[in-house]
């Protein structure tokens, strides 16, 4: 449980109220910017750091909030669109309206975290980019990143991948404690399948410089659909997490793996294999393919033909082998009876 103060009262707002809170806002930046004093700068009961960037966020959520407490963005208190000319109190300094946050509609950053108490309906100081002081519900301690919790406003939940950057944890186990973030930053990170996709998640886990595999929780993610990048994930994959448009994280496959590899065989005699692959149908833990690309086979009868079987590969517009046919056969040659050509 958090060790917070009680959230102060507040007043409901009215566009000069919200233009008042604004210069006092702004009074405090021009503070923090020629400060030469460290980096974290106390007002009142709010811990900021210089460099961070601050909004007021009216709580809308329902309860009242501590300091470290999560909500999500759900526009702004004071509609631009009002009247024929934006609002002189949307102009000065955005508010925002603050819900309990909810996937995936507030993934990708699209969340504020309280840097004071905020009663219900008041008005107070959030943070939404920068260095801040955040409360986790710690999976791995090997977790990079935080995200929101679906319905959750208490605490930022880890994982390999997120919006929020951890910079440092409080404690060295798992579970609730507070942490230094930076919010507004999220990098691709590079992680390994541990399973066979289930064709709309799949477990993974992050990997360091030398491709070994860091933390024991499995993180899972949604994958991008097969259809648009043209194959599935398979355990051992190496995949690259990026986010789509509504801040969802997607795991996208980089390398994939050749080491129980699906074999096709040749035919038997003069018989063509009916084998084929394709890339996006793989043998459950035997992805990849290995085959001869062209073989001959001939009878051992005189006069047989030798036949030709060849299988045709199909690559895309990046170069990656997506599908293997079945054999084709064809005559190679004609062959004539054998005779004794030396000389006598």
């Amino acid at each position: 449980m958090k060790n917070a103060p009680a959230p102060s009262s507040g007043d409901e707002l009215t566009g000069q109220k919200l233009l008042d809170l604004w210069a006092a806002v702004h009074e405090l930046q021009d503070k923090a910017i020629t400060s030469v004093q460290p980096p974290l700068v106390r007002v009142g009961e709010t811990l900021m750091f210089e460099e961070s960037a601050f909004v007021l966020v009216r709580n809308d959520s329902g309860s009242d909030c501590q300091a470290t407490d999560v909500l999500g963005i759900d526009g702004s208190v004071v509609d631009p669109t009002s009247g024929a000319d934006p609002p002189p109190a949307f102009l000065q300094g955005l508010t925002l309206k603050g819900i309990t946050p909810a996937t995936p509609d507030h993934l990708g950053g699209k969340f504020v975290i309280c840097a004071e108490p905020i009663k219900n309906n008041a008005v107070g100081k959030a943070w939404a980019a920068g260095l801040c002081i955040a409360y986790l519900d710690v999976q791995d301690t090997t977790d990079l990143y935080a995200e929101v919790q679906d319905g959750e406003s208490s605490a930022l939940t880890t994982g390999a991948s997120g919006s929020a950057r951890i910079v440092w944890m409080d404690g060295s186990d798992t579970g609730e404690q507070y942490a230094l973030v930076q919010l507004g930053l999220h990098s691709p990170l590079i992680m390994q399948a541990q399973s066979d996709s289930d064709g709309d998640t799949v477990d993974v886990l992050p990997i360091d410089t030398d491709g070994n595999t860091v933390g024991d929780t499995n993180s899972t993610i949604k994958v991008l659909s097969s259809d648009v990048c043209g194959t599935t994930i398979y355990a051992d994959d190496l995949v690259s997490t990026v986010e789509a448009a509504d801040g969802t994280p997607l795991a996208v496959p980089v390398f994939g793996t050749s080491d129980n590899a699906t074999t096709l065989d040749g035919g038997t005699d003069d018989s063509a294999n009916t084998d084929d692959w394709d890339i996006t149908d793989q043998t459950s833990g035997a992805p990849g393919v290995i085959f001869t690309p062209i073989r001959l086979a001939w009878s051992g009868t005189p006069g047989d033909p030798v036949h030709q079987y060849t299988r045709q590969m199909t690559f895309d517009s990046q170069g990656r082998l997506v599908a293997v046919s079945a054999e084709n056969q064809s005559d190679a040659f004609a062959t004539g009876p054998c005779g004794d050509s030396r000389n006598d």
